[in-house]
């Protein structure tokens, strides 16, 4: 039986957006230049991860490079096709190949770049799963870094709740049962509940609020 949650008030932080590398921000640049929603999606992912990295008691160094995995963990989609990106049907299996790519691909144009290997070791990570039936390299549990781990949940959060993705955006209620589902398999049980207690009860309207704040920073 998945578990239930309730969220209870809290604050959110106010943390600025990391700096990025000059060349890392062009590459972002022209990711959500292609595709617009990628940018509100890259601040939302920062966000949650680094609240909960926040939670999880990491430190200031180490929250940077969270937040940062989650400005950056989709660069490696540059590599996709406009239908991969834009249209909404079922992959092909050699489709499936190509985006199972994108963490890899992301990570090569990282580590050209000084200074990204921890950056560079969330963005592998974030689609590993808990129960070792992710990829790109089928780790579980604890073998996941936990800064991918971290971005994992942030990013299940947000696509499940994103008011411009490619699904219909579920209210918070729904989302915490979908994330209740998932916790132990795809996702790090401890850092969910964590995720849950911690970092959701700010509520709704605080963390879209904060989200809109960092992405028309991404803009500027």
């Amino acid at each position: 039986m998945p578990t239930i949650w309730t969220l209870k008030r809290d604050k959110t932080t106010r943390e600025p957006l990391p700096q990025l590398d000059p060349v890392a921000g062009v590459l972002l640049a022209m990711l959500t230049q292609r595709v617009p929603a990628a940018g509100r999606h890259a601040a939302a992912v920062s966000h949650y991860a680094g609240e909960l990295a926040r939670a999880a008691g990491l430190t200031a160094e180490e929250r940077t490079v969270v937040r940062t995995a989650g400005l950056l963990h989709d660069l490696g989609t540059l590599a996709f096709r406009d239908h991969l990106l834009f249209e909404r049907r079922e992959l092909e299996p050699g489709e499936r190949e190509l985006v199972e790519r994108h963490p890899v691909d992301g990570v090569r144009l990282m580590l050209r770049l000084p200074g990204m290997r921890a950056v560079a070791e969330a963005v592998l990570s974030h689609h590993e799963r808990y129960d070792g039936d992710g990829y790109p390299n089928g780790l579980a549990g604890e073998w996941i870094p936990l800064s991918g781990r971290i971005l994992a949940v942030a990013e299940v959060y947000d696509t499940l709740t994103a008011p411009d993705g490619y699904r219909l955006a579920l209210p918070a209620d729904l989302a915490l049962h979908e994330l209740g589902l998932v916790a132990g398999s795809q996702l790090d049980p401890a850092l969910v509940e964590l995720f849950v207690t911690r970092v959701l009860p700010a509520g709704e309207a605080a963390h879209a609020a904060r989200i809109a704040e960092l992405a028309a920073q991404l803009d500027d």
